[in-house]
């Protein structure tokens, strides 16, 4: 019973390794298909369409794939093919049984955090895409905030929502350290922005 113990302890903290390596930003788990036909199929550009308001990144760096039970797929012991920009996908007649087991997955959108060589400001969310976008623009935001400096060296756009990089969104912007940032309304698919917040890197 010992032994047990211990196996189940090891295989549980490596699990965990594996979820969390090198990712700092993972979408919730999906499960869009099941296996009742012919294979389970959680393809990325299917759960983008079908989930096109949770801004899934363009180009996920990993993926991460469970059983609806939450076993790892690689314990589960199935032939399967699997990739962060492809998705996930099981056939029923490449398994031993001939059916395959429901699974979920999700990607890993990674933050990308530019790099400041002096000190980040406060974050800034003056502005919200009620209206005819999201403008947080540099020149408005200085003179609201005085304390930010004249010429900053880079510029930090996330989305208010989950702390995401703002690319991770895959809307039309415009962003510079010495203009800020803003994204204009019409300029996208579903015609409404989505809510940002900026920070300045102040030598």
């Amino acid at each position: 019973m010992k032994t047990f113990a211990v196996l189940v302890l090891a295989v549980v903290a490596c699990r965990h390794a594996v979820e969390g390596s090198n990712c700092n930003q993972w979408t919730k788990f999906y499960s869009r298909d099941q296996p009742t036909a012919t294979a389970d199929y959680e393809a990325l550009y299917e759960i983008r369409h079908e989930h096109s308001r949770d801004n899934i990144c363009a180009v996920p760096s990993d993926i991460d794939v469970e059983t609806l039970k939450g076993v790892y797929y690689r314990d589960a012991g199935e032939v399967v093919k699997i990739g962060p920009t492809f998705g996930f996908a099981c056939f029923n007649k490449e398994q031993p049984d001939g059916k395959c087991l429901d699974y979920k997955v999700r990607f890993c959108c990674m933050e990308k955090t530019p790099k400041c060589t002096g000190k980040w400001t406060p974050f800034y969310n003056r502005d919200s895409p009620s209206y005819s976008g999201d403008w947080e623009t540099f020149t408005e935001l200085r003179q609201a905030y005085s304390s930010i400096c004249a010429k900053p060296s880079a510029i930090d756009v996330r989305l208010v929502k989950n702390n995401a990089d703002y690319r991770t969104a895959n809307e039309v912007v415009s962003v510079a350290p010495s203009k800020g940032f803003w994204c204009q309304n019409k300029l996208q698919k579903d015609k409404y922005c989505e809510d940002y917040k900026v920070r300045f890197c102040c030598p």
